[in-house]
């Protein structure tokens, strides 16, 4: 008498002249946990997003100088991307600049409480506009994940009127 070896479904044993065939069908037992639907899953995320509070913190770096963009298009006046860094996180830079040749600069930092804030790394007064580009290039060196904008605007102002530092 041999057993060959087969898969668990099939056993076959061989006696003398004639052979006889097991066929073992597989059972199937049914799970102790069953998986969630999509449709709970989906539930679970919607809820999480409306219980979590949408602030400058936990939205995409790429949202915030879009958005920097359009404010400024709404006050009159135009923007653009000089660089894009991270779309996730990254520090945006934002160069305000006039007809007359000034510029501003300004630039994410965090407050001691860890909240996002803005500050003018050139200084409180208008500087011209090739320092504000040295200080531009000189950030871009150090940090490859950058967002630089570049918004014309007269008043020299925020588009976004951020609290500042």
């Amino acid at each position: 008498m041999a057993l060959f070896d087969l898969p668990p479904t099939v056993a076959v044993k061989l006696t003398g002249e004639e052979s006889e065939v097991k066929r073992e069908l597989p059972t199937c037992k049914p799970r102790a946990t069953t998986w969630p639907s999509r449709h709970d899953v989906y539930a679970s995320i919607r809820a999480d997003w409306t219980t979590r509070p949408m602030t400058q913190d936990n939205l995409p770096t790429r949202t915030l100088a879009m958005a920097a963009i359009r404010a400024a298009e709404a006050q009159g006046g135009g923007g653009m991307v000089l660089k894009r860094g991270d779309p996730g996180s990254g520090v945006i830079m934002i160069k305000v600049m006039d007809r007359a040749g000034q510029s501003v600069v300004y630039s994410q930092t965090r407050d001691p409480n860890g909240q996002p804030v803005w500050f003018r790394p050139t200084g409180p007064d208008p500087v011209p506009e090739t320092e504000a580009d040295e200080r531009l290039a000189r950030e871009r060196k150090f940090d490859p994940d950058i967002w630089i904008i570049e918004i014309q605007n007269d008043a020299l102002s925020h588009p976004l009127d951020p609290e500042m530092l």
